[in-house]
């Protein structure tokens, strides 16, 4: 049998609306570790909402200089080969590398067999997490982590959140739950209340159309002032009604654009004269800015919520990696029952 190069997954174009049309099963020789780096065979790679955005041309943190170029955030594999000059690392060590900035933004990312990376990007994972929660172990727990450091929500009090059933959702409303705040979830189906008041959820709204009763409906579950803040995935038409919902000189975070309308901003009269503060959160400039060693601790946090099973990744359906295109149309149905994974 004559020689193949390893696998990987390329997309040719960014093209907002036929990206899956882009989409190429490819090769790519395996790269040699070079000083101070470790090359990681990638076994599970999850396929989040910023993965599609990359391959649509709008992740800011998917930008490479030229096409085709490899997607992927994130992924799981083992240390195949080690360079000169890295210490305390093994061969066949289980390993998340850190991508989100310094690989991805150059199209160099996880969807792909082999990847060559420094050593303070490897996170090495304990046998207590198991390969699907590994792979999804950067992007939404450190985001969740993020999002709530940043509101610095007092216990007791209330934070609105939109997108509650996604997998970040979930872990919103059991990180939250675990230090104290209590949640208000808004979802698109009514049938989502009973599955998140498992995870810990306060309260559980169903919200479509214009959202103008919305501001009404949050402010029956926290009372008169509304929530202390709210973090929004969807952007669009809510971000108004969120807006209202929130208590005077409190803060609305954008993090997603789920509805697909990118573009949310507004002023209104009412907000600005209560002192509304509508801002963004991204995880990747957090990542950029820490040292190895804040790395290390925010991994170290990571793994302790994920043992105590106060972050649990929900996994759904498996496709082989050269099934990237099916994947990546699972993972865009509303009932795909959990993050689609890429193994292989």
């Amino acid at each position: 049998m004559s020689y193949q190069a390893p696998s990987a997954i390329y997309i040719r174009k960014q093209d907002g609306q036929a990206f899956l049309d882009e989409i190429e099963v490819g090769r790519k020789e395996k790269p040699s570790p070079q000083a101070g780096e470790v090359l990681v065979r990638l076994l599970v790679r999850p396929v989040n909402p910023a993965d599609v955005l990359s391959m649509q041309g709008y992740y800011p943190g998917f930008q490479p200089a030229s096409l085709p170029a490899i997607p992927g955030l994130e992924g799981y594999g083992k240390i195949e080969e080690i360079g000169s000059g890295v210490s305390g690392l093994s061969v066949g060590q289980r390993v998340v590398p850190i991508l989100l900035n310094n690989y991805t933004k150059h199209g160099n990312g996880s969807w792909q067999d082999y990847i060559a990376v420094k050593q303070d990007d490897i996170i090495p994972i304990p046998d207590s997490i198991s390969d699907e929660h590994a792979a999804q172990f950067i992007v939404n727990p450190w985001t969740a982590i993020g999002l709530l450091k940043f509101l610095n929500i007092p216990k007791g009090e209330w934070l609105l959140q939109t997108g509650a059933s996604s997998v970040l959702g979930r872990q919103i409303i059991a990180l939250a739950k675990h230090l104290g705040i209590k949640t208000v979830n808004v979802v698109r189906r009514p049938d989502a209340e009973a599955e998140l008041k498992a995870l810990g959820a306060d309260a559980v709204i169903a919200s479509t159309g214009d959202h103008s009763d919305l501001s009404a409906k949050v402010k029956q579950v926290t009372g008169a002032n509304g929530a202390y803040a709210a973090i929004d995935a969807v952007a669009g038409d809510i971000v108004k009604a969120l807006s209202e919902s929130v208590r005077n000189n409190g803060l609305l975070v954008l993090y997603g654009g789920m509805s697909g309308a990118m573009e949310s901003v507004f002023m209104h009269w009412e907000v600005a004269l209560r002192k509304v503060n509508i801002t963004g959160y991204w995880v990747t400039p957090d990542i950029a800015a820490m040292t190895p060693e804040q790395k290390r601790e925010r991994a170290n946090e990571v793994i302790d919520l994920m043992n105590q099973r106060v972050i649990s990744p929900f996994s759904g359906e498996k496709f082989d990696l050269k099934d990237v295109k099916k994947a990546v149309q699972k993972s865009l149905e509303e009932k795909r029952g959990g993050k689609v994974l890429l193994v292989g």
